[in-house]
């Protein structure tokens, strides 16, 4: 039987994006993890009266509920790294892999990015509220969905801190506040 290419890239991408939900999160160990994990919320439609139940653990962008966090002002640059590098791997790792490079034609590279050197910012927006549509990347288009990760103002900048400083980035610290500060403009 033979599959029509944009049928057999679209199944592609739809069975990319379910692993990516499942692989991105790290399994619960408890019942009450589990628990905690679920995400409950009704969506408006545009008239304002409920239209659906979505449940999950990562959230569309868009979806601007969440834990805001504490932050720790007099945490080292090495600290932060070693943070930011677990935050990584446990929540990024499945899709921009382990060297930063992305997976071709589905995930950008956070390695050498100037998409991502271009505006620290954006980066820290694009943690807090996900992004959906096309970008360009390193002279690259990518056009597929990431969710709002679940981090607090610290992990957002540990996580961030250790990208900036892996893999030939331009080595930004960033701040807690910096990061309170994008999330306080949505």
């Amino acid at each position: 039987m033979k599959i029509p290419i944009n049928l057999y890239n679209s199944l592609g991408m739809a069975l990319i994006a379910l692993l990516m939900m499942a692989a991105c999160s790290p399994p619960p160990t408890k019942v009450s993890d589990l628990a905690k994990m679920q995400v409950s919320r009704t969506v408006q439609t545009e008239q304002g009266s409920p239209s659906q139940e979505l449940t999950g653990v990562q959230e569309l962008p868009g979806d601007e509920h969440g834990d805001k966090g504490a932050a720790t002002a007099n945490k080292s640059l090495a600290r932060k790294i070693a943070s930011g590098k677990q935050i990584y791997v446990n929540n990024c790792l499945a899709c921009h892999q382990a060297s930063g490079e992305g997976i071709a034609n589905a995930f950008p590279p956070l390695s050498n990015s100037d998409y991502l050197n271009a505006d620290v910012d954006r980066a820290i927006g694009i943690l807090l509220h996900g992004l959906r549509g096309e970008i360009t990347v390193n002279g690259n288009k990518y056009n597929s969905i990431m969710t709002r990760q679940h981090l607090s103002n610290e992990e957002v900048a540990d996580v961030l801190t250790y990208v900036y400083n892996s893999w030939d980035n331009n080595k930004t610290d960033v701040s807690a506040a910096r990061v309170e500060a994008v999330r306080s403009k949505h």
